[in-house]
């Protein structure tokens, strides 16, 4: 069975802003979407396989609860504080009001 990912689902998809480990090991991507943050995490492992994780943060709160559960912040202190920045900066973009027209 063949399987196509939607457009803000693929790996280059316009929006996206993305954060990597140095070795490859971690990558997150993080897009804006109406309802709040949308991430999706990819840790490959050599040789043994890929775990792909996805999930749609409403508030800056359940983010935060998130991340500091994950225990991958421990083994990426860099990568983690650089999510943590970009997030913030997206639920800053999330929050500001915009004009329609």
């Amino acid at each position: 069975m063949t399987r196509t990912l939607t457009t803000w689902a693929g790996r280059d998809r316009a929006g996206a802003h993305t954060v990597r480990s140095d070795d490859g090991v971690l990558t997150l991507d993080l897009r804006l979407v109406d309802a709040g943050l949308y991430m999706q995490r990819e840790l490959r492992r050599p040789r043994a396989g890929r775990v792909t994780q996805a999930n749609i943060f409403a508030t800056r709160d359940a983010f935060a609860r998130w991340s500091e559960a994950d225990p991958l912040r421990f083994d990426y202190p860099i990568v983690h504080a650089r999510l943590l920045r970009m997030a913030d900066h997206l639920f800053d973009e999330h929050d500001t009001p915009r004009t329609a027209g």
